[in-house]
């Protein structure tokens, strides 16, 4: 199976992350999603600083393994992946860092979406986790759902998920 990205094929999930930083109700978060899947990871931060997020990029790197390009949103005015520390984290752990035009931030529009499904889903549930995981369990409109696409398996739920 291929995904499609800007007329590039990805051959597998991981290759391209998108990672954005936000603020909601005075908590800082960064969810991270993979082009291939869209199967979301989402971290709450402490405070938005470089280290909160590379600990937090290492943490899911650990999970999932070391994508080769990480696509940024460059619109924040708090923006710690644009720091020499992250820089350094990126050229330590051989990825490659791609920050979106401010003017043109739809250019990283899978990470537009994952950050609207995180902040509906931290709105809206008493437990955004177990509806993260029920997005990462409902199939796409290719007929797998992200986790499948990920992990080549769909996640158990506590909550209710459409069948293909």
């Amino acid at each position: 199976m291929f995904c499609v990205l800007a007329g590039n094929k990805l051959k597998g999930p991981w290759e391209i992350l998108g990672l954005y930083l936000f603020k909601y109700k005075n908590s800082w978060y960064l969810p991270i999603s993979n082009y291939y899947s869209r199967y979301p990871e989402i971290a709450r931060l402490d405070r938005p600083t470089s280290a909160e997020v590379i600990n937090h990029c290492k943490s899911i790197f650990s999970h999932h393994g070391i994508p080769d390009v990480v696509r940024s949103d460059n619109d924040s005015q708090i923006d710690p992946v644009k720091t020499v520390e992250f820089k350094d984290f990126a050229k330590s752990y051989g990825f490659t860092h791609i920050s979106s035009n401010p003017k043109f931030s739809q250019s990283n529009g899978l990470i537009e979406t994952a950050v609207k499904t995180v902040k509906a889903c931290i709105k809206k549930s008493r437990d955004p986790y177990l509806t993260l995981m029920a997005y990462g369990a409902t199939p796409l409109e290719n007929g797998f759902s992200p986790s499948e696409l990920l992990m080549g398996r769909r996640i158990n739920t506590t909550l209710p998920v459409a069948e293909t």
